[in-house]
């Protein structure tokens, strides 16, 4: 059971009463029932969104921060308002049975992988760095095609104001009529270069050719914290008295022993170089160290 509750403008120190920020405009104030921890049920206001009919707790200081991030991330990405991004496109939302710990099965929806049928936890605020991860590493393929499709969006929704655009699109500034687009290459952070609006596509395919100094993962080039790294079995003594074998990454230099990344992730590995094998030899940086071992 649920109440609409009018909503008040604040008051500022000097008695005045200050303009309340549009985005109430996507909101609403109820007054539901919710149970505390001793079973005892007691009215409570929440802030309800007109959009999805989610619920947030009131801020006591009156702050709307958490209310605009929910209407740039959630809202205006399923209303058509923003543009989703484009590794939706290799997922799907779909319903699966889940058994409880108490054995009751439940309906939940997941996200479904459509290359690999892999399941995800869906995110509450619609965030999509999991799935991005996922596609690095296990689908490098389809990463290029991705990160072109969202840089030609980015590209167009550059001059769109995220506030403005709960209430409208902004006009787009008269200096624009002294640019213009140009085909350009740009590095990315797992060292591929990508093009965008270009149009010569031999230069730019031949400078990814030069680019490409180590081994490929598929369509993505690998980090170069991997040639200081290798890859080695070693017998491990498990709790129970046996051995196995497993894989693990061995350092070239200080030959310290580090698990081998499940997602490809190399974040371990370059803290390594940086703070121990860099430092111990007097290097400043990685790169330096790599360029000078």
């Amino acid at each position: 059971m649920q109440t609409s509750v009018e909503i008040e403008e604040p008051i500022n120190a000097n008695g005045k009463r200050r303009k309340l920020s549009d985005v109430w405009t996507h909101f609403e104030e109820v007054e539901i029932s919710s149970k505390t921890s001793d079973g005892i049920l007691q009215k409570v206001v929440k802030i309800k969104c007109k959009g999805c009919n989610q619920y947030f707790t009131k801020s006591k200081c009156g702050t709307t921060s958490t209310l605009k991030r929910h209407i740039e991330v959630r809202c205006l990405q399923q209303g058509g308002g923003r543009r989703r991004s484009d590794v939706w496109t290799h997922f799907e939302e779909v319903e699966i049975s889940s058994k409880l710990s108490n054995g009751i099965l439940q309906k939940v929806v997941k996200i479904k992988c459509k290359d690999c049928n892999q399941y995800f936890t869906k995110s509450k605020c619609g965030t999509t760095s999991t799935l991005k991860r996922h596609i690095e590493a296990r689908h490098p393929h389809l990463q290029q095609v991705s990160s072109q499709n969202e840089d030609m969006a980015r590209a167009e929704v550059s001059e769109i104001d995220k506030t403005a655009k709960m209430g409208g699109t902004r006009k787009i500034s008269d200096v624009w009529a002294q640019f213009e687009e140009v085909g350009v290459t740009e590095k990315k952070q797992k060292g591929l270069n990508f093009k965008v609006s270009s149009q010569n596509e031999d230069t730019v395919r031949a400078e990814v050719s030069e680019t490409d100094k180590t081994t490929k993962m598929g369509e993505t080039r690998r980090s170069d914290v991997w040639t200081q790294f290798e890859e080695v079995v070693v017998t491990e003594k498990k709790p129970k008295g046996l051995n196995f074998k497993v894989k693990k990454l061995k350092c070239k230099k200080c030959r310290k022993l580090f698990t081998m990344p499940k997602d490809g992730s190399t974040s371990t590995l370059k803290r390594h170089m940086e703070e121990t094998c860099a430092i111990r030899n007097g290097q400043k940086s990685l790169l330096d160290y790599c360029i000078k071992s």
